[in-house]
């Protein structure tokens, strides 16, 4: 019943590959979750043997989450590509303002964490 918000249910989409972080492994994004809780940015990384590693955790290691504070919410469905000035920009759609306002397609700057993680902030 969506009029009482009891439908619970979560999804990965949106899988994004051929970045490469700094390490040179190869990093997917992704986004999941559930767009009226926790809705999100993820990566995993290829490792030396072949394997995929997850780079996000249950709550650490996102490329971009909801900001609350700064007005982002449930940002999602990613993709990316490469600036003129040859930097990585995160492409993904948000509510900005509040959690029922319209998703708008929006751009930032990928970098990368200390860990070798990426990392994303709306300006």
């Amino acid at each position: 019943d969506w009029e009482r918000d009891t439908v619970r249910w979560h999804t990965v989409e949106a899988p994004s590959g051929g970045l490469v972080s700094p390490s040179g492994r190869p990093v997917y994004l992704f986004s999941g979750g559930c767009y009226f809780d926790f809705y999100a940015v993820g990566a995993i990384e290829r490792d030396p043997n072949g394997d995929l590693r997850p780079l996000t955790g249950a709550d650490a290691g996102f490329v971009l989450r909801p900001r609350p504070e700064d007005g982002v919410y449930a940002p999602g469905h990613c993709s990316w590509l490469s600036g003129t000035d040859g930097a990585p920009y995160l492409m993904y759609h948000a509510r900005f303002g509040s959690p029922q306002a319209p998703r708008q397609f929006a751009l930032a700057r990928l970098r990368w964490d200390g860990e070798g993680r990426p990392l994303a902030e709306p300006e």
